[in-house]
């Protein structure tokens, strides 16, 4: 039978995770970071059964371009017609990865053990010396059973979601709100610019997560990269799926015309942050930046996630050397300051003490949203 949350943490534990009869939220325990089953238990009635960001579309360019889904068992290609799909990363025959890194303009994708081969729609087209020497077609062999096997997939704007049971509600659903936060956004005219990876992260998904929608830690871990947005100015976001924050500063608003004033050397403008619960999140920096940020968790391995932020224009205009070199260098810093900070979480947790703990009221209102977006679906009670 499978294993839910009530399996791993108390009543008592999920009522102080929604806020129920006590002063401030608490934080989830130490081994929803570090148990291999409960990372399992959260995929099964969690991550699996709602619409995951998995990838760009820009960079799956031509039919045939594929690549692996860090950290899961799933790979994407964009086939003959121009769509984007999603299939489990295993041959049919004996199971073998069939894409383990980033290729371009492939015509089939094939086995590298045996060279089973499949179109690109997924459908099994050769099975060498399967009935002998000469012959791969047997009487009782069906090439229409053992095609890969696909998982739901969608673009949103440029971003790649998967939902691997196939029962989430449609895409367009799951995203609007965060299309309606972001209704001043020209999406049609957005253009990739540069892309921040680290990968991978000695660090629990959540850990990553948790930072990312709460600027509690802003003023002390972000000095200088954010000098020019005071912790006073944010302001929380937590309205139903959506968590983060917002900063609106004067005389700084998203237009989606090109920077003229100058190239940022810290972070001092309008911005948003925000996460469509569990980890579809963008930030716009005004007046025509947007940042995405994908924090994907390993399957196998709970210490360990995947993130990387890429940047882009709404302006449809590019960037200067100067103004590329300096957004670059920020976000760098940015990714290493917060890095460190949740490399100092994973390390804090080997302590036997390390118990859970409680939430600012305030500043991580978001977090806790977010625990309680984790735990309706867990709970079999949200729309996912």
């Amino acid at each position: 039978m499978a294993k839910s949350v009530k399996d791993f943490l108390e009543a008592s534990q999920i009522d102080k995770l929604l806020g129920k009869g006590e002063r401030f939220v608490g934080r989830l325990p130490k081994l929803a970071y570090t148990s291999a089953d409960y990372l399992g238990m959260e995929h099964a009635t969690w991550l699996d059964r709602t619409w995951i960001m998995v990838g760009r579309a820009h960079e799956l360019s031509n039919p045939g371009d594929m690549m692996p889904v860090h950290g899961q068992p799933f790979f994407l290609v964009r086939d003959k017609e121009g769509a984007i799909r999603a299939y489990h990363n295993a041959c049919r025959h004996r199971g073998h990865e069939l894409v383990s890194k980033p290729c371009t303009k492939s015509r089939r994708i094939v086995c590298p053990y045996h060279s089973w081969s499949y179109g690109l729609d997924g459908r099994l087209l050769s099975a060498p010396y399967f009935a002998g020497a000469k012959d791969q077609r047997h009487p009782d062999f069906d090439f229409g059973e053992f095609g890969l096997i696909p998982v739901r997939c969608g673009v949103w704007k440029n971003w790649i979601m998967i939902n691997v049971d196939g029962n989430a509600p449609p895409l367009e659903d799951f995203a609007k709100p965060l299309e309606n936060l972001f209704s001043d956004v020209n999406f049609s005219n957005l253009k990739h610019i540069a892309t921040v990876e680290k990968l991978p992260m000695p660090v629990n998904w959540k850990i990553a997560t948790e930072n990312n929608v709460e600027p509690y830690h802003v003023p002390m871990v972000h000095t200088k990269t954010a000098a020019g947005q005071p912790l006073g100015d944010h302001r929380i976001i937590s309205d139903g799926y959506l968590v983060g924050s917002r900063i609106d500063m004067p005389d700084a608003v998203f237009t989606n015309l090109p920077e003229t004033k100058k190239a940022n050397e810290h972070l001092d403008t309008s911005s948003r942050y925000c996460t469509r619960t569990p980890n579809l999140c963008l930030t716009s920096h005004a007046p025509d930046k947007i940042i995405d940020t994908i924090i994907l968790p390993d399957r196998e391995n709970p210490g360990q996630c995947w993130i990387s932020h890429a940047i882009y224009s709404t302006s449809g205009a590019g960037m200067g050397d100067d103004e590329l070199t300096l957004w670059l260098k920020l976000e760098e810093e940015v990714l290493d300051e917060d890095l460190a900070v949740m490399e100092g979480v994973a390390r804090g947790m080997r302590s036997p003490t390390a118990l859970d703990g409680i939430m600012s009221p305030v500043w991580e209102a978001g977090v806790a949203r977010y625990y309680s977006n984790m735990l309706d679906i867990m709970l079999d009670q949200g729309t996912r």
